[in-house]
């Protein structure tokens, strides 16, 4: 939408809806829109006029729903503009071109000429559809992305306690007893679990991605160990060859693991389920 309007973020933040809707019937929290998308649910597909930064009024077909939080309150809308003035164009430029072919033909070319269109008009309905569809799963992704930092919150504040827990008896137990090891196996997991309810909270555009010096080898071994299981359940064998001295890189550590694990999960997919899977790492000067 800033693109279309010729807006940048800035120009727009703590502004009146006003400023780009070209009609007053039509603004988001005092018109139509807002009645649906506060009273009825989800608009889809309604024709409005936005007005860009130059004057220009563009007509947009706009898609919207509300979101409510884990109590059922408003916290805010997802919304979706579609330029369609290419469309109304194309759709007026047939207009003219049928009534041009109409006057000049005979009743018989006005038959077929109005079959020929009706099979356009099929075709143009299941392209409408398809966009419906689309604007529908897009909806529905931006709805999960918030609804997953929602519950990625809920889980994060019991996964501290016990994390502090673990490490609290870790201290209080004999290193060398398999009360120990277990305790190990509880902090490790829910670290785990941690990292990947950052991963969504970033997903959802609430967390931020920290970037740090990454060891590329530790990474390497912490994709692997995440897809060894699914790997190595196809009799494939990974080898590891990692140069040592590598120098740090800088990166989000959990993004690169799990770049490194879809890459390892992509490589044994294309084997036949038997074989070696060499990871290999180096320095190399670049000129």
């Amino acid at each position: 939408t800033l693109n279309l309007l010729g807006y940048n973020e800035e120009e727009l933040l703590g502004q009146s809806t006003e400023i780009i809707f070209a009609k007053n019937d039509e603004l988001l929290f005092k018109g139509i829109s807002a009645e649906k998308l506060l009273k009825e649910g989800p608009v889809k597909n309604y024709i409005m006029t936005l007005r860009a930064k130059n004057g220009e009024n563009i007509p947009v077909s706009f898609s919207g729903s509300h979101m409510k939080d884990s109590s059922g309150g408003m916290i805010g809308f997802v919304c979706i503009s579609r330029d369609i003035r290419e469309m109304l164009k194309l759709n007026q430029s047939e207009k003219e071109l049928i009534a041009e072919k109409v006057r000049a033909g005979t009743l018989e070319e006005s038959k077929k000429i109005i079959e020929e269109q009706n099979r356009e008009l099929d075709v143009a309905i299941e392209n409408l559809k398809a966009t419906q569809e689309e604007l529908i799963q897009s909806e529905k992704m931006s709805s999960l992305g918030f609804l997953a930092g929602g519950v990625a919150h809920e889980l994060n504040n019991p996964l501290t306690g016990i994390l502090g827990f673990a490490q609290l008896l870790l201290k209080q137990t004999d290193k060398t007893g398999t009360q120990y090891q277990n305790l190990k196996h509880i902090e490790t997991s829910v670290l785990q679990c941690k990292r990947i309810i950052s991963e969504l909270l970033m997903y959802s555009g609430i967390g931020e991605f920290k970037f740090e010096p990454v060891n590329i080898n530790k990474a390497i071994e912490t994709a692997i160990s995440l897809v060894e299981h699914i790997v190595q359940s196809g009799k494939i064998e990974i080898i590891k060859q990692f140069s040592d001295g590598l120098p740090f890189v800088s990166g989000s550590p959990p993004q690169l693991e799990l770049v490194f694990a879809n890459l390892l999960r992509n490589a044994a997919d294309a084997m036949t389920a038997v074989g070696k899977l060499t990871v290999t790492t180096k320095s190399t000067k670049v000129s």
